[in-house]
């Protein structure tokens, strides 16, 4: 059949709409090329697969993040299922077969989905197990489907084992030197890949792309075969055994009269020297503290460890739903994962559209049940530490009530449908707090991840218009109710920082490595004014030590951020399931030890190998 002059002006159109991520557009010129008489191939090849491929390209450029991204693989996909029937019939067979899953105990999957969609784009079939699959599963699935390659994702820190697991359990069915593998993840590294014995790493979805496909191309010799690149390690994986002496040298010069825990954080707080360097984490793991006070509970351990600050959290009612499900007030389903965790379920997410939204009321904030915990634990610890409310503030409220995917949908497609939650979020979480700070809480400690380890997760300038706005009112709540904020957030938080201390924030955490920040550039740019919490790694170092590397690791953080005070010791994130209570306990010691007042810069130097 002769080209038509227009065909070339549908390519054109069909790339912008790609780029642009115009669903409807693309479903519309996909069909338009077909009448016209193009071929489903070309309209694949030569319109939406580089199209796909250069929204990944400015992804990783950082000129699209990922609402970009999705709203692209979106419209994408949506040329894809008119094409795929008629390419079945004309017997175009696809480049691989690639099957993809979330690891036992993790329920997260938006990064997997991003990789299935790059993947199908490219021509791959793709198999897609879905979250929390068990070893037998996957060798069942692969049995059944023979796939050229198994991908895993874990965006938990605790299911990050699981990848061994896998990988043991395909070397005893038979079947590991039939299949590549590749792995990924928030808190993945090359390094732990080569660890599990995978093949191949990506940190992204398009690279994730371009990997597999070379692996199909050069199967024994691809320049991504970890393997290749494998070189003695510098980290083992491998659990402690038996508890450690702490090297406690004697200090040059007397300490600082001893302050109470809540003394202590307050003088962070407000950029003064305390008697030494404190403690606290945003979370703790059940079985770890269990462990660590032979069967007691949270309380027991701030006791035992003598932790500065006390977590608290407002309760809210859950419904069993069954099946590892429950129903919260706010309206969303949620799945118990690893650790507890309780993930919401995107696809009964219960705000899909704003006559949702017109409907749909956030949980009574005067409601007495919501306090219950708060009372308890200042009439325990109170005027002793502080007494820290475990809130959000701008993120997990529309993640959570709109669905995560559907959430960096709408920041392109519905912008007004995530201000309005927000906003409905906000409005209750700032009268939570006043009834909290005047049952005595002393700061608000506000968690919400709104970047990875590559930035914000989003245009910064939707932060500045649609979300600073409301994350500001929330600080000024905070303050008026003469209380302290945090910010939690993984991620590189750099591009954000200037806003988030702009709007009066006292206090940051963690300032995560896994993102690429550093404590000394944060106290050095911003430590006059926010508290800086962090930095101890909890993704390998706290799980498999060695318990010298967290000496080490602790008394560097201290030097980093703790001069002149202002600063606050800790994980990089939460003492989760996977942390090694002995390590754990030789962080806490070390900063008991090395962290106080004056500091003892000798005493602080880097032990002589």
């Amino acid at each position: 059949m002769t080209e038509s002059p227009q065909w070339e002006t549908l390519k054109d159109q069909l790339y912008d709409g790609v780029i642009d991520g115009d669903e409807p557009a693309v479903s519309q010129l996909t069909n338009d090329a077909l009448s016209q008489g193009m071929a489903a191939e070309e309209v694949l090849y030569d319109a939406l697969i580089p199209a796909l491929e250069e929204v990944g390209a400015l992804f990783e450029r950082g000129e699209y993040f990922v609402p970009e991204m999705l709203t692209g693989a979106k419209a994408m996909k949506s040329g894809l299922n008119i094409l795929r029937p008629i390419l079945a019939q004309t017997g175009a067979k696809p480049v691989g077969t690639y099957l993809i899953l979330t690891v036992k105990g993790d329920i997260h999957d938006i990064g997997k989905d991003l990789v299935r969609v790059m993947l199908e784009g490219a021509g791959f079939q793709v198999i897609d197990l879905g979250v929390n699959v068990s070893p037998e599963t996957m060798i069942a699935a692969i049995k059944e489907h023979n796939p050229d390659i198994v991908g895993f994702s874990a965006f938990l820190t605790t299911t990050m084992p699981m990848f061994k697991t896998n990988i043991d359990a395909l070397v005893e069915a038979g079947l590991r030197d039939q299949v590549k593998i590749m792995v990924g993840g928030a808190p993945i590294t090359a390094e732990y890949a080569i660890h599990v014995g995978a093949d191949g790493f990506a940190e992204e979805a398009s690279t994730a792309t371009r990997i597999a496909l070379d692996f199909l191309k050069n199967p024994e010799n691809s320049e991504y075969l970890l393997q290749a690149q494998a070189h003695t390690p510098t980290k083992s994986f491998t659990r402690i055994e038996g508890s450690f002496d702490l090297p406690k040298p004697k200090r040059k010069s007397p300490a600082k009269q001893t302050m109470s825990s809540l003394e202590r954080v307050l003088a962070v707080l407000n950029h003064e020297e305390p008697d030494r360097v404190p403690h606290f984490e945003w979370v703790h793991d059940v079985d770890l503290i269990k462990t660590m006070t032979k069967g007691g509970d949270y309380w027991d351990l701030i006791e035992l460890l003598d932790i500065d600050g006390v977590m608290v959290a407002p309760k809210y009612r859950k419904k069993d739903l069954g099946g590892n499900r429950l129903a919260d007030e706010w309206g969303a389903v949620r799945e118990i994962g690893k650790d507890n965790y309780a993930m919401p379920v995107d696809a009964q997410a219960p705000i899909k559209t704003l006559k949702d939204l017109e409907t749909w009321q956030a949980p009574e904030p005067d409601d007495e049940y919501r306090y219950e915990d708060i009372r308890k634990t200042v009439q325990r610890f109170g005027g002793r530490r502080a007494i820290i409310l475990q809130m959000r503030d701008v993120w997990s409220g529309p993640r959570d009530y709109i669905g995560y995917a559907q959430l960096f949908i709408n920041l392109k497609e519905c912008p007004e449908l995530v201000e309005g939650v927000v906003m409905k979020c906000v409005d209750h979480y700032i009268r939570v707090i006043e009834r909290a700070a005047e049952m005595g809480v002393n700061v608000v400690f506000s968690g919400d991840d709104v970047a990875d380890n590559r930035g914000p997760m989003f245009k910064p300038e939707l932060w500045q218009n649609l979300f600073l706005p409301h994350y500001q009112r929330l600080v000024d709540a905070i303050h008026s109710a003469g209380l302290y904020h945090w910010k939690h957030s993984d991620g590189n938080m750099y591009p954000l920082l200037d806003s988030i201390v702009a709007a009066g924030s006292d206090g940051i955490d963690p300032i995560d490595p896994s993102g690429g920040m550093e404590l000394k550039v944060v106290k050095a740019k911003y430590g006059d004014e926010v508290a800086i919490k962090g930095n101890v790694d909890q993704t390998e170092l706290l799980m498999y030590g060695p318990p010298q590397a967290v000496v080490e690791s602790v008394k560097s953080c201290i030097v980093d951020a703790g001069v002149g005070g202002g600063y606050v010791c800790s994980s990089s994130n939460s003492i989760h399931s996977g942390v090694d209570p002995e390590l754990y306990r030789v962080m806490v010691d070390t900063i008991h030890h090395y962290g106080r007042y004056p500091l003892d810069l000798d005493m602080l130097a880097p032990a002589q190998s």
